[in-house]
């Protein structure tokens, strides 16, 4: 019971403490600290969870501010809702700030609005304020010799293309859940060169495929850097499946991605190529227009299961090999230049007459080049000799023959020239005494007709001939 009074007695002694003379100095509690406590506990009343934590630093360069803000939600566990329409990359850096502090300077120095409640941080677009003159707008299009004159205010991009279409006839389509305002003036410009920079410039892309027009939104993606794309100085075009370039000092990677959704091919990427390319060719199918691409470049590609794999050339992922059969000369008697095969591996096929290679597709089309241009046929010589044979002797032949027995010898054809060869025969002979009948001879009449005849295979034959 002792125990008990003593206890409440220095209890009491010390509750009424600082009423005595002592120093502030001497007070065993700190009326400030006190009242700091009192209105750290008021602050944090009606704020997100941790929104009193400091953070010791915060650097990003180039960053989504959504990302940002998720960071801050994931490492000091608080709420943070985000308006879907926020697209901004910045460069920020802070130190030692409340969770709070931070949260409210990203939103508002980025002209976002910002609340908060005891459960979350709200980050939204601000309301614009509708000025009753800003709010007429203006959709003013013209064609003069197909070119195009545009002076737009404010129009609404559903207003912006039901005008042109009906300016121009080409078939145009907006991507769905895309909205917005265009402004601006153009004069004298093209029709593709002018949409593409006022559709552009208010955040708007274009895309052609078969002469239809597509307008999306420019995502995150397509605007990591100012000159990536460079929509105005390049032009990639389908038709009937045909590619068609108009590219200057324009990023590889773009050109691919460009390619990629409008021909819808599937692509797989060992490395971005980052070199930029400048190229002008016509309706050309699409392996040639990457041959193109690639060509005099670091990289390559290759085709799998109707995949285009992209990357380095030096990559042994890429390599291709090839049978190249030659049609007019002999694959072992082949000489090639070391420049040419410097990249690849090569070995013969007797087999085949032919050259297996393996290497980069830009290298094998080198080799198929080359052997294309050599594998041409043999010039044949032909030769045609005439010979003469010269006798300096004149050669002279006469005879006469005459005989039974040859039928046949009536009826071979007399030659007169060069040379006399006459053969008569016994009939012809009998024919010849009878049309003559009678001759005088010497005065006297002789009837030839009547010497006798001659059987029919008699024959007598004349040649005569002289050669020099």
């Amino acid at each position: 019971m002792k125990l008990c009074y003593k206890a409440f007695f220095i209890l009491v002694t010390l509750l009424l403490t600082p009423l005595s003379g002592y120093s502030n100095s001497a007070n065993i509690f700190d009326s400030t600290s006190v009242e700091s406590n009192v209105n750290v506990l008021q602050t944090d009343k009606g704020m997100p969870p941790n929104s009193q934590v400091i953070i010791p630093s915060l650097n990003y360069k180039d960053a989504d501010i959504r990302d940002i803000l998720k960071s801050i939600a994931l490492e000091y566990q608080t709420n943070i809702a985000i308006d879907n329409q926020i697209n901004k990359r910045i460069t920020i850096s802070l130190f030692d700030l409340r969770v709070f502090d931070a949260v409210k300077i990203i939103a508002e120095d980025n002209h976002f609005d910002f609340k908060h409640d005891s459960l979350r941080f709200t980050i939204s677009m601000k309301t614009p304020i509708v000025n009753k003159e800003e709010n007429n707008s203006l959709c003013e299009i013209s064609v003069i010799k197909d070119m195009l004159n545009m002076n737009l205010r404010n129009v609404s991009i559903e207003q912006f293309v039901s005008t042109l279409h009906q300016k121009t006839q080409k078939n145009i389509l907006i991507s769905n859940g895309v909205h917005g305002n265009l402004s601006g003036r153009l004069s004298n410009v093209t029709f593709e060169k002018g949409l593409t920079h006022i559709l552009n410039n208010n955040g708007f892309k274009l895309t052609e495929v078969d002469s239809f027009y597509y307008i999306a939104k420019i995502q995150n993606d397509d605007i990591n850097n100012s000159d990536n794309l460079r929509i105005a100085d390049s032009k990639v075009s389908i038709s009937n499946g045909k590619v068609s370039l108009n590219i200057s000092k324009a990023k590889l990677d773009n050109i691919l991605d460009e390619l990629s959704n409008k021909l819808n091919l599937q692509m797989i990427k060992l490395i971005v190529p980052e070199e930029e390319v400048t190229i002008k060719c016509r309706e050309i199918d699409i392996e040639t227009a990457i041959d193109y691409l690639f060509r005099g470049t670091e990289y390559s590609y290759k085709i799998e299961n109707g995949v285009y794999i992209i990357g380095e050339k030096k990559s042994n992922k890429l390599n291709l090999t090839r049978l190249i059969k030659l049609k007019y000369l002999r694959a072992e008697d082949l000489v090639i230049p070391a420049n040419v095969t410097a990249d690849l591996i090569s070995s013969v096929s007797k087999e085949h007459n032919g050259i297996v290679v393996t290497g980069a597709k830009e290298d094998l089309l080198k080799i198929i080049e080359y052997i294309e241009s050599i594998d041409k046929p043999v010039p044949q010589v032909m030769i045609e000799a005439l010979v003469i044979d010269y006798n300096l002797d004149n050669i002279y032949q006469f005879g006469l023959s005459a005989g039974n027995g040859d039928p046949a010898a009536g009826a071979k054809p007399d030659k007169f020239f060069p040379g006399l060869d006459v053969t008569v025969s016994g009939s012809r002979i009998n024919k010849v005494l009878k049309d003559i009948g009678s001759v005088n001879i010497f005065g006297k009449d002789h009837n030839i007709s009547k010497l006798g005849n001659l059987s029919d295979d008699f024959y007598i034959n004349l040649k005569a001939m002289e050669e020099e």
